[in-house]
């Protein structure tokens, strides 16, 4: 839990590193590391609109995990 609140906490949504933030939700996907769908869904609320390709990624991982 502590390492799943390091990759997806981010005090200021206006300070992510989308590079960075893809790579770890890639990780996530590729390990199958399902426990994360919570922070997933939450990220995905809470990112802005222009990050679409982080938050399609998103929906992508939580619908095949469906």
């Amino acid at each position: 839990q502590m390492i799943l609140r390091k990759f997806f906490d981010f005090e200021d949504p206006w300070k992510i590193d989308s590079n960075v933030l893809l790579s770890n939700i890639k990780l996530i996907e590729e390990l199958e590391i399902k426990e994360a769908k919570d922070y997933l869904t939450a990220l995905y609320k809470k990112l802005f609109f222009w990050n679409w390709n982080i938050k399609r990624k998103i929906r992508e991982i939580i619908d095949k995990w469906k």
